[in-house]
């Protein structure tokens, strides 16, 4: 502590007060953002029960927030809305379609592509590579 450059330096008491204060500082920002992550957790948890409370509606989970068997179908389908398919499934939007309707239909729910930039030409709507197709056709 005595070889320290500070030791003898008349602007230790200032530093000291200084180094302290800046302490506080870090241990009340600490504190704050555990308040903020106490918070954010209170409003997940009330989003979670909004959540969960859609589930038991629509039959998916049990009252013991067990996964139903509707759950189950839900959890394996990987794309597209999953509660509605599963809906769909369930209440037998599919037993009277014949096999190239029911994938057609499914077709809607597989990719849907966000597209931001429309080019309207004569109040119709194209998208960029619809355009180019129709600009190269004449």
């Amino acid at each position: 502590m005595y070889s320290s450059p500070l030791h003898k330096d008349p602007r230790l008491p200032n530093l000291y007060t200084l180094f302290c204060k800046k302490q506080d500082h870090q241990t009340r920002v600490r504190d704050l953002k555990k308040r903020i992550q106490a918070t954010n957790d209170v409003l997940q948890m009330e989003e979670l029960k909004c959540r969960k409370r859609v589930l038991r509606r629509l039959g998916f989970i049990s009252a013991s927030d067990i996964v139903d068997m509707k759950g189950r179908v839900a959890c394996e389908i990987s794309t597209g809305d999953e509660l509605l398919l599963t809906e769909l499934i369930f209440n037998g939007a599919f037993n009277t379609l014949p096999p190239e309707h029911c994938a057609g239909l499914l077709s809607c729910f597989v990719f849907t592509e966000k597209v931001c930039s429309a080019i309207f030409c004569d109040g119709v709507t194209f998208y960029p590579m619809l355009f180019r197709a129709s600009k190269q056709r004449g």
